[in-house]
């Protein structure tokens, strides 16, 4: 059973038990008190959940708790995020939902009472306010929503920077789940140790105030490691994982594929009659570039390739002619009207011809709805034989292709037919049709 509650000490004895894996939450609770909090029992917690807005956190060993807060809370179609979650949990969550985006990292903490300030040579004062959107601008992961929590940071907790004739040059701050990070030494000022100077600091004016000072560096990150060891801080095999899930279907999606299509049939207008129609009995799929499954085969010989030059939005303007099986007859004027259509850049189609052996095969277009989303039409081939393995090898490998123009997500019509092949190369099938929407 779920119970909404208040944070409080049952809740801090449990985590308190697994202290270093629990640093992130229980900085979260202290420092967000109106976050909703839910507990399995409210004497002797065996799991807690505290979510604000997008972002949960959440602490158990005991897989039932977890089960029922999965098909609790996060039962709705949406869109959730999870921040700083022990990874064996983090996978157990990840098994069970669509994973639009993750950040592995592992956990670095000061082991020790006391620090060494003799080695802070430099004055290091508190970061001033003004100087906010200074540091927003050189956050890795700066967004819309980045600066208003900076200034939080900076006003209701302890920081630590070095200002050098009034500018400042390196910093770090206290997030609000009680890590340090957005550490940071400008350029110029670099190979001073400025920035082992502020984190020194920072850590002590932590231990002042009785907590544990503890940080965590992404997977990949080969710098920040090395800084943290010299500092003092010891990673002891605990991770802790962002990441977000996608439940069921969002509405949103579904508003997305609809204003793909509404555009695809405004791009293909003066062609309605021979390309495949979208009726009611299409389904939507979707899929988080990224996701492309490997298990089809890819046939020797084949390759894949974006068709840029007039010279090749004519083969692959030919190809689909061949593989829709358009009348000799209207074939001239049909290649005349596709050629105006895929090379008109207010839809930006990206076309990608698939080949084996050099000789054209297939064919599918990528519809730019926004700048990192799309959908796919136009899907064909010339090789009947073994229709459905190049189709899939296609979309798979177009996928990888068109992910270096920055697409994220991709929608694709689709006959339930069809699913299986799809399922192949990693689409996922929407929970709605058009005919149901309707």
């Amino acid at each position: 059973m779920i119970i909404k509650t208040t944070y409080g000490k049952p809740i801090y004895d449990f985590l308190n038990k697994n202290k270093i894996i629990n640093l992130n939450l229980i900085g979260f609770l202290e420092n967000v008190p109106d976050a909703e909090v839910y507990v399995d029992n409210e004497v002797n917690p065996t799991g807690v959940v505290a979510r604000k807005d997008y972002f949960s956190s959440l602490y158990t060993e005991n897989d039932d708790f977890l089960n029922e807060v999965l098909d609790t809370l996060y039962k709705e179609d949406g869109f959730y995020g999870f921040r700083a979650v022990h990874r064996p949990i983090a996978e157990k969550i990840r098994s069970k939902f669509t994973v639009n985006w993750e950040s592995l990292n592992a956990l670095y903490y000061y082991p020790e009472k006391k620090v060494d300030l003799s080695r802070i040579k430099s004055q290091v004062r508190p970061i001033d306010i003004k100087d906010a959107e200074i540091i927003n601008h050189y956050y890795t992961y700066k967004d819309e929503i980045s600066l208003d929590k900076i200034k939080d940071d900076i006003e209701n907790r302890p920081s630590s920077a070095i200002y050098v004739d009034g500018d400042v040059a390196s910093w770090v701050l206290i997030h609000n789940d009680n890590s340090m990070g957005i550490m940071y030494t400008k350029e110029e000022y670099r190979g001073r140790d400025y920035a082992e100077q502020v984190t020194l600091d920072l850590t002590n004016k932590i231990l002042e105030s009785g907590h544990v000072p503890f940080l965590t560096i992404v997977d990949g990150n080969n710098m920040s490691p090395g800084l943290a060891k010299k500092c003092g801080f010891i990673h002891e095999g605990v991770y802790t994982d962002w990441f977000g899930i996608i439940s069921g279907t969002p509405k949103v999606f579904i508003d997305w594929y609809d204003e793909c299509d509404k555009k695809f049939q405004e791009a293909t207008k003066t062609l309605r009659e021979e390309l495949p129609a979208i009726t009611e009995d299409t389904h939507c799929l979707y899929i988080l570039n990224g996701n492309e499954s490997g298990s089809i085969e890819v046939p020797e010989g084949f390759k894949t390739e974006v068709a840029e030059t007039m010279e090749k939005k004519h083969i692959w303007c030919a190809t689909l002619a061949e593989g829709l099986d358009i009348n000799v007859d209207k074939k001239s004027e049909f290649l005349e009207k596709l050629m105006e259509i895929v090379s008109n850049e207010n839809y930006e189609f990206k076309l990608i011809l698939g080949t084996i052996n050099g000789k054209p095969v297939s064919t599918a277009a990528f519809l730019r709805l926004y700048d990192d989303l799309c959908g796919i039409y136009m899907v064909s081939t010339t090789e009947k034989a073994h229709k459905d393995e190049i189709i899939g090898v296609t979309l798979t490998e177009g996928l990888k292709k068109v992910k270096e123009y920055d697409m994220y997500l991709c929608f694709l019509n689709s006959v339930e037919s069809e699913f299986e092949l799809y399922n192949k190369v990693g689409f996922i099938p929407c929970d709605i049709s058009k005919e149901e929407k309707q």
